[in-house]
């Protein structure tokens, strides 16, 4: 006699059948498609459902909060952009602020930013959306030789979220480099301010795995942001940014 095993497939949204013979061996599989959606609600355990309830109002509570005021949106986009220009600007001080070194310049990727900064109110759930991953402050030591390779990996893709300098790219390649307004020094070393992603290789950045030294400060990116936010606001301050000559594209 054929049985039938049943396998609820929640993630693909649907059940798999599969139809066995007297000896264990598969004979046919077939799948349907189970729907989602709001017409499932109506199934909750209403205890588990006062318990999601309850930590829904404290979450809430803090992902509600004001932090501050966005004078205008920030949104992120290559060569350089709004929200990438905040961000990367923020990651110099912080890496300043958090090691003591004397970071010169910052990278962050497009990628990591995932939603703009409305102009108007900022809440804490903001921020959570901007950066909802669980990305950390990291500050490392560069030969000049790596930083020029890092750069030929930046204007190659056509730039990224970068702060502290000043880079010309022509043709996907770079036509001019300059950092804390002084070009790159195969000699001297640098110090910069990324995210633990990037400083592990990701993004095809792996040359950053070659760093002299690596600090990581255990900061996580959203509450670097949302400590920077609320100083401002401390200040009387609004959340803006700006473009300016920290990435050229010629033509």
């Amino acid at each position: 006699m054929t049985t039938f095993k049943y396998i609820y497939a929640l993630a693909i949204g649907g059940m798999l059948f599969a139809s066995c013979g007297q000896k264990n061996s598969i004979k046919e599989i077939t799948c349907e498609q189970v729907t989602i959606n709001a017409a499932l609600d109506s199934l909750a355990n209403p205890e588990l459902q006062a318990i999601v309830d309850s930590y829904k109002i404290q979450i809430d509570s803090v992902m509600n909060q004001q932090i501050g005021v966005a004078s205008q949106t920030l949104t992120a986009g290559k060569p350089q952009s709004l929200l990438a220009n905040f961000t990367s600007d923020i990651l110099i001080q912080a890496g300043r602020e958090f090691t003591g070194k004397p970071v010169q310049f910052a990278v962050m990727n497009n990628g990591g930013l995932r939603a703009p900064i409305n102009a108007g109110p900022i809440t804490v759930g903001d921020i959570f959306k901007v950066f909802p991953f669980e990305n950390e402050l990291v500050v490392l030591q560069l030969e000049g030789k790596d930083v020029k390779e890092l750069f030929n990996r930046l204007a190659a893709i056509g730039g990224e979220g970068l702060g502290g300098c000043e880079l010309v790219i022509k043709d996907n390649k770079v036509e001019s480099l300059r950092i804390a307004g002084k070009p790159v020094d195969d000699e001297q070393t640098y110090w910069m301010a990324t995210i633990d992603y990037l400083a592990d290789g990701n993004s095809g950045m792996s040359v950053l795995e070659d760093a002299e030294e690596r600090i990581n400060t255990g900061v996580r990116l959203r509450d670097v942001m949302i400590q920077y936010i609320q100083q401002l606001t401390a200040q009387g301050k609004e959340v803006n940014s700006a473009f300016d000559n920290r990435i050229n594209v010629l033509p």
